[in-house]
């Protein structure tokens, strides 16, 4: 349909660019430029008086219909993005923070969401690489707590040895 339509276009163009070409100058041109540009524009709108618009309105909520499954999808991968952003960003600050107190481990953040939809650091579950002062484990913990607002029942303490 529509390359029908366009080859109509195209050779109403042609025919009316031809006419004008050997039509001589003055009146007739003018006469010829606007009935030339009367075809054209019934050539152009054709299509329009053919359209059904039962169509058009089944095409329109199938359009809505689609828009909303790929919004919902868009909003579900958006708020996993987050939520690993959320996890990758506090399991860094985690790392740092253990480093400058000199306690060798890992991490595992894992990031729950709130009532309003955004991800937050739940549960971290530290793998520790080596012995290391319980009080140095205390002062990392605490941090957690108090600046991450993970509880200390929402964080785990496991040697790095016993998860090979």
């Amino acid at each position: 349909m529509i390359k029908d339509w366009i080859i109509g276009i195209t050779a109403a163009s042609i025919l009316v660019s031809a006419v004008i070409a050997i039509t001589p100058k003055g009146a007739p041109k003018r006469s010829v430029r606007l009935v030339g540009g009367l075809i054209l524009f019934i050539v152009i709108i054709d299509p329009l008086k053919k359209m059904d618009l039962s169509d058009l309105a089944f095409y329109s909520m199938q359009y809505r219909a689609d828009y909303e499954k790929y919004e919902e999808k868009l909003i579900f991968q958006n708020s996993s993005m987050i939520k690993t952003i959320i996890e990758d960003k506090t399991r860094t600050y985690i790392l740092q923070k253990a480093e400058l107190l000199g306690v060798k481990c890992d991490v595992e953040v894992s990031a729950k969401k709130r009532e309003d939809g955004y991800p937050y650091p739940d549960k971290i579950v530290f793998y520790v690489m080596e012995e290391c002062d319980s009080e140095l484990i205390e002062q990392l913990s605490y941090i957690v707590s108090s600046e991450l607002g993970v509880p200390e029942e929402k964080q785990e303490w496991r040697s790095a040895e016993n998860e090979d």
